[in-house]
Formats: structure tokens, sequence, C-alpha cells
């Protein structure tokens, strides 16, 4: 990070690897990031330091800024934050890995929006129940003022979906569903497709709208 601090890995078979650096504090100022893998070299900019919510839920959730009451002012007003970054999980249902049980790790495909720094583009551009949750939004903004310190906001809805789609097998193994409300294989699909991916963040809390 900007050459202050370091970690190493190793690279699994699949092509994966994740390294745990030193604890930064929260800042405003952007950093670098880079990985090195042998001769290649790869680098994140304007990263900040702060804290990560997590915004879920159904349509309540996913009625985006655009929807919002006096929606044209306060999209134009989103770029007033730059040290608010926005991430939009894209709708996945997992549906072919769901009958074994297993999460997915996001790919292209799984991600809605990539982590953009506060404007009207990313507060506004998806339109109507698309990016970027209102509720998440004012949410996030006016912690972010209040804290004072970056606030990386996620938000992953579905509209009309059941809070078991949502929850982990080892959750749902604990609370016995009725016979009949939904089909086995639907359960966790949301949560293997859309929560299971970010449980390597971490996270300062979240927030839900049933």
């Amino acid at each position: 990070i900007n050459g202050t601090a370091a970690a190493s890995a190793t690279v699994a078979t699949n092509g994966t690897w994740q390294a745990c650096l030193p604890a930064q504090p929260a800042s405003h100022a952007p950093a670098s990031i880079g990985a090195l893998v042998g001769t290649e070299h790869q680098e994140l900019t304007d990263c900040l330091f702060g804290e990560v919510w997590v915004a879920s839920g159904q349509s309540n959730m996913a009625f985006s800024v655009a929807q919002s009451f006096n929606h044209t002012a306060e999209c134009d007003a989103a770029r007033n934050y730059p040290s608010l970054r926005l991430f939009t999980v894209a709708v996945n249902f997992g549906w072919q890995k769901t009958h074994t049980g297993e999460p997915v790790d996001f790919n292209q495909s799984g991600i809605r929006q990539q982590w953009s720094v506060s404007s009207s583009d990313s507060a506004c551009g998806g339109g109507d129940f698309d990016f970027f949750s209102a509720v998440a939004f004012f949410f996030c903004r006016d912690l972010q003022a209040h804290l004072d310190v970056p606030v990386g906001c996620v938000a992953t809805s579905v509209p009309g979906t059941n809070i078991e789609l949502w929850s982990s097998s080892v959750a749902l193994a604990q609370c016995p569903q009725p016979e009949g409300s939904l089909p086995k294989p639907n359960w966790s699909a949301l949560w293997n497709a859309m929560v299971a991916p970010l449980t390597r963040m971490t996270v300062a809390g979240f927030i839900w709208y049933q």
C-alpha cells in the first residue's frame, strides 16, 4: 500500500489468492494497492480506507435513487461525496449451484456496478429498481458525513424475495421450514450467489429492508 505495508500469498491451483494486509487507519487520502505475481504487476488506484456496509432486502431496498423524491437534485448532488463508494451486486439466483448448496463466486456477470465513486451516474445511472438503492445511498451518505470517514456501500437486493433465500444452509438447518413453503432446491439461492461472495470482506454492519 503506497510502499507502507505489504503481505505475501500463495496462488491456489485454481488461480485465486488472498493476502491480508495490516489494518490501516481511516483516511480520505487516496491510496494505491499493488499486486506482484512473478514479473506481472497490477495496481488499484484511488483506494480509500474506512468502513463498508451491506444493504439487502427486497423491493423496498431495490427502489433506486432515480425513483426517490426530489431525485433530480439528489442525483446531481451525489457528486459531492467523493469518500462515498458504491457497489451493486447483479441479480443472480445461481440456480446451477443451489441444488448442491454451494456458493458461487463473483464473476463479471455477478457484478451489476463495480466499485464507483459517488456521482450522478453511479447513484442514478441504473434507473428504476436497478442501481443505486435509495435507502442504501441515503443511509451510507449520511453515515459517511456523520463519521467523517470513507464509507463503502454494497447493495444486494431482489424485489419480491423470501427471507429464506437470503439465508445460508447452516442457518436454515437451525430453523426447519414448513413443508410446501418453497421447493427445496430454491433454498440459500440468493445467499449462494449474492451474499456468500461478500463474506470475505470485513464489514462494519448490515441494513435490511423487507
